[in-house]
């Protein structure tokens, strides 16, 4: 495995991806390409509504680099943020016979009973790599 790219939002979705992405990485060796599409709307954990994320590229960039890498932290890291679609981003960076794409079954702006979110669904479909999409983590019990 060449790199293991995780595509990165502020869902809850996307931790357990960037947490199954770090263990992938540390069992195989291989470094992390960390993405956020910085699309339209991005939604923040707290916030009741969504904002314009190029209006707050600041702010979403920080959020990315800072909290949702942490599961990431102490590996060899590349961090991107990408203006597009999350599936068009994705799609480009994968480029490479031995990438692996991981993330969460929905992202942030995802919608509510889906098990299996549109872009998980696209890049499952569309991409010349393999895709692994991680499910959240049950409770016990």
């Amino acid at each position: 495995m060449d790199r293991v790219i995780v595509g990165i939002d502020s869902s809850e979705n996307s931790t357990a991806a960037a947490e199954f992405a770090a263990e992938l990485a540390r069992d195989t060796g291989s470094p992390v390409v960390a993405v956020h599409a910085l699309g339209l709307l991005e939604r923040f954990r707290g916030g009741e509504h969504p904002v314009p994320a190029l209006e707050q590229r600041d702010r979403v960039v920080d959020a990315f680099e800072n909290v949702w890498c942490a599961p990431l932290v102490g590996l060899d890291v590349e961090r991107r943020v990408v203006d597009g679609s999350p599936v068009t981003v994705l799609l480009r960076i994968a480029d490479q016979p031995g990438d692996v794409i991981v993330l969460g079954t929905r992202g942030a702006g995802a919608v509510s009973g889906m098990s299996l979110g549109s872009t998980s669904a696209q890049l499952v479909a569309q991409a010349p790599v393999p895709v692994v999409i991680v499910p959240l983590p049950q409770p016990a019990g």
